[in-house]
């Protein structure tokens, strides 16, 4: 319970998630669609990385912002 609480292991989690959704984008999805690499990577990135990047950030930021308080209420 106690690294949910601290900042460095949501950050470094976080950015693990959304280091994988890149890889997703840049390696696994080119790999099992046909066509272009770049076209499909492209396209990987614009409809699932960028939805998903954006969720990943906005859960960070209210899962920081939340420790931030709960911390500084104790």
């Amino acid at each position: 319970m106690r690294k949910i609480k601290d900042p460095k292991s949501v950050l470094r989690g976080l950015a693990s998630v959304l280091l994988g959704v890149i890889a997703y984008c840049v390696v696994v999805a080119p790999v099992f669609k046909e066509g272009n690499y770049w076209e499909i990577t492209k396209e990987s990135f614009s409809t699932i990385g960028l939805g998903f990047s954006a969720a990943i950030i906005l859960v960070g930021v209210l899962w920081l912002v939340i420790i931030h308080f709960v911390n500084k209420r104790q």
